[in-house]
């Protein structure tokens, strides 16, 4: 006599947690890379016109280009956190 065997409970519930983290990690790494894509171009376009700009202007966009580098170590930051919230989630469950 054959026997099917399903899930348990707690396989199902293991499952469950793992697809949680991963969506959590992929969301992390996208809103990650999102920010980090959008700090560089900045900063790439800001760089780029620095050299044609006018010594008027150079002290204006100096500021510009470290703004733009401040909201590129936020974002990087930012990630940090995400998975470290993360990894902290997932000791407290192995406990």
């Amino acid at each position: 006599m054959a026997t099917h065997q399903t899930q348990s409970e707690p396989d199902f519930r293991l499952k469950a947690y793992e697809d949680k983290i991963v969506a959590q990690l992929q969301a992390a790494e996208a809103a990650a890379e999102n920010g980090v894509t959008t700090a560089r171009k900045t900063i790439e376009r800001k760089l780029a016109t620095l050299a044609t700009t006018n010594e008027a202007q150079v002290v204006r966009a100096k500021a510009d280009i470290d703004a733009a580098a401040a909201m590129l170590k936020a974002a990087l930051d930012d990630f940090a956190h995400r998975l470290s919230a993360i990894s902290t989630e997932i000791r407290g469950k192995e406990r």
